[in-house]
């Protein structure tokens, strides 16, 4: 049941395998936020009499509470305002982002940076500007200790209407490590969830370690290349399978080289996210300036 006291629900956003996001407001302020549903006890069968048996899953909701309380105040990451805890579901009041998510603009039935067969139309300077903001995120990530653990273009939203500004979201699958001493190292889980086209190699092994930042940065890479390629690459979600040729054309041979490069399977061969940001794609050489010919003196005699 929703906190009716504090919040009114406006519409349903979404569902998912997880929960669902609602467009609520604040009957104190007015304020419009977004509310994420999450249950916190998971019905799993029927005892002799009949009656329900559930199961307390508390523990991953205080676990992602956790993870948005250590991520206040970073830089491109959506922000917890509150959570409200209810008699079978938790409700996490987050800032609303309106216009919609990567895939939305890009590969849903209402995209808009597609052709008329499909193919992507997104050009490699609008490619940039969110590849720009995706590695101000995931820096801001790594030196909070959160590893996101579940990347695709669903969970990287718009701000407001007309703009490119995004903002990560969905943290429920964050894997978290100690950044002290410049530690990037995180513990898998046994159970591994993500895309395998997006995802790095290493971080579907069970129970294994991998480097969070390299691991971040090939799935930067790898959705760049999605958001540039869709519809002229065969490539899905749920394989790892890449063509060694880019399929797009007219893309630039600092765009290919560096996203080549930010998806090596060996994480040791990939640029660090600084590496990334001064990289020739990143950073274009300015301009050059030529000097005007001069101008030839004319007789006038």
């Amino acid at each position: 049941m929703l906190p009716a006291a504090i919040l009114q629900q406006r519409r349903l956003l979404g569902e998912g395998s997880e929960g669902a996001a609602f467009l609520a407001s604040r009957r104190d302020t007015g304020r419009v936020c977004a509310l994420r549903k999450v249950a916190n006890k998971v019905r799993y069968g029927l005892d002799q009499l009949g009656r329900e048996l559930y199961a307390d899953s508390f523990d991953l909701v205080h676990r992602e509470m956790m993870v948005l309380s250590r991520l206040h105040g970073v830089d491109k990451v959506v922000q917890l305002k509150g959570v409200y805890h209810m008699e079978g579901a938790s409700f996490f009041e987050l800032e609303y982002l309106a216009e919609g998510s990567l895939y939305t603009r890009c590969g849903g039935p209402t995209a808009i940076y597609v052709d008329n067969y499909g193919r992507s139309t997104v050009s490699e300077s609008l490619a940039r500007e969110w590849a720009r903001q995706l590695v101000t995120a995931n820096k801001g990530l790594i030196a909070r200790g959160v590893y996101h653990g579940d990347y695709h273009a669903n969970n990287i939203m718009f701000e407001r209407a007309g703009s490119q500004d995004l903002k990560m979201i969905d943290f429920g699958n964050a894997l978290l490590f100690d950044p002290s001493q410049g530690n990037t190292f995180v513990p898998n889980r046994a159970n591994l969830i993500g895309s395998p086209f997006i995802h790095a190699p290493e971080t579907f092994v069970p129970h294994g370690v991998f480097d969070a930042e390299k691991a971040a940065v090939y799935a930067i890479g790898r959705l760049i290349r999605q958001l540039l390629c869709w519809g002229y690459e065969n490539i899905s979600d749920t394989s790892a399978y890449a063509p060694p040729v880019f399929g797009r054309r007219d893309l630039s041979p600092e765009c290919i080289a560096l996203l080549t490069q930010m998806t090596e399977a060996d994480p040791t061969k990939r640029p660090t996210l600084d590496e990334c940001a001064a990289s020739p794609w990143f950073v274009p050489p300015p301009p050059t300036r030529t000097r005007p010919a001069p101008r030839r003196k004319t007789c006038c005699c």
